[in-house]
């Protein structure tokens, strides 16, 4: 609960960022259901657990072919 509190008290204060020494105190762990988490809304919902590992999947713009793109686009506004 230490690191939690800690964790929610840095976004907070408007720094927005874990130092270093924090992650480093944290073991490998995927993320317990059951467990506490918080969860911040940006753009996107970001979600903490003290302990948890975190993987983040991105791709460039010119990754998906302009056709798949646009089917994707199409079936979302439908």
């Amino acid at each position: 609960m230490e690191l939690l509190q800690r964790y929610v008290e840095l976004l907070e204060n408007g720094t927005g960022t874990v130092p270093a020494t924090m992650g480093a105190m944290m073991a490998f762990e995927l993320f317990d259901p059951k467990g506490e988490f918080v969860v911040r809304q940006g753009k996107l919902p970001h979600w903490y657990q003290p302990g948890v590992t975190y993987f983040v999947t991105f791709r460039t713009d010119d990754s998906v072919p302009q056709a798949v793109l646009e089917d994707w686009r199409s079936q979302r506004e439908a």
